[in-house]
């Protein structure tokens, strides 16, 4: 292999350099992340990656259950934050059409960064709750209710429930 070659790859991989069992284990670690498959995670553990889309119609499924039968859906809403438009994911509306609840759906990976975004929606609009879903399992959903003046108070999903349905 030529230097530059060598120097090239070693510059992206350099622990890995010299030691070929541990370059072919990284490889495959990266060809599992970049088929989507799965992430590796500390220890050796790997855990399945849930595309956001998935994470979405599980959200959808969520919402069209008999007790939300009152409320209707918005999926990849538009909302206007000063002179940008930005789009959420799901949108839960009551009976009037007015948002109830904002849905960001993220990855594990980007939970956080979605907590702050759903934050900033629920501000801009005055929307009354919020969920990050970063899972199949709604158990595993954040819940918020916005306490106004860029205030939140996490909740859980019973609470959420009944705050939602004494609004039908």
């Amino acid at each position: 292999m030529p230097s530059r070659k060598r120097d090239y790859i070693s510059s992206i991989s350099g622990w890995s350099v010299g030691n070929s069992e541990r370059a072919r284990k990284d490889a495959e670690a990266i060809q599992k992340v970049v088929r989507g498959a799965r992430l590796p995670v500390t220890n050796n553990v790997e855990r399945s990656y849930i595309p956001e889309a998935i994470i979405a119609d599980t959200v959808a499924k969520y919402f069209l259950d008999h007790k939300f039968a009152d409320f209707s859906i918005d999926r990849e809403c538009p909302i206007q934050i000063g002179p940008n438009y930005y789009v959420t994911d799901i949108v839960l509306r009551d009976s009037e059409g007015s948002f109830l609840a904002i849905v960001e759906c993220k990855s594990l990976r980007n939970a956080n960064l979605g907590t702050q975004q759903l934050k900033s929606f629920l501000c801009a609009t005055d929307t009354p709750y919020g969920i990050i879903a970063s899972s199949i399992n709604p158990d595993s959903w954040v819940f918020y209710e916005n306490l106004r003046h860029n205030r939140f108070q996490q909740i859980t999903r019973a609470d959420f429930e009944e705050q939602v349905l004494a609004n039908s």
